[in-house]
């Protein structure tokens, strides 16, 4: 977990962190803002923070970023970080009783010049139509 803080009563400016998904060991990371403290970058920088911890300390080799479609603060700072938009997952998440979109993300290694752990062969095309 990851937490800025600053002085006087109100010191919560944000909060991150980097979790294990329960299918194919796939790392995923989350963050939130204190809406006054939004806009100057905290949360791009722990992001960047986590990212690079997971990936040198932690062996990730794929962190996962996901968001309800629509977001776009959340994708603003999850785009400063370099994280490449993979898609949009239907109905994957519940708001105010009701099924959501979600967008999902990736951050590689590669995407920040650290070397994989294994290597990679990407796809040279995507699926036709």
């Amino acid at each position: 977990m990851y937490r800025l803080r600053g002085r006087g009563p109100r010191r919560r400016y944000m909060a991150a962190s980097v979790n294990v998904h329960h299918h194919a060991g796939t790392w995923g990371i989350g963050y939130w803002t204190v809406a006054e403290h939004r806009g100057r970058g905290y949360a791009t920088e722990a992001v960047l923070a986590l990212a690079n911890w997971s990936f040198k300390e932690r062996g990730v080799q794929h962190l996962e970023w996901r968001a309800e479609a629509g977001n776009m603060d959340s994708w603003a700072v999850a785009q400063k970080a370099g994280f490449v938009r993979e898609g949009t997952l239907r109905a994957a998440q519940t708001n105010s009783n009701s099924l959501r979109d979600t967008w999902i993300g990736a951050l590689l290694p590669s995407d920040l010049g650290l070397p994989f752990a294994l290597p990679y062969q990407p796809v040279d095309s995507d699926l036709p139509g």
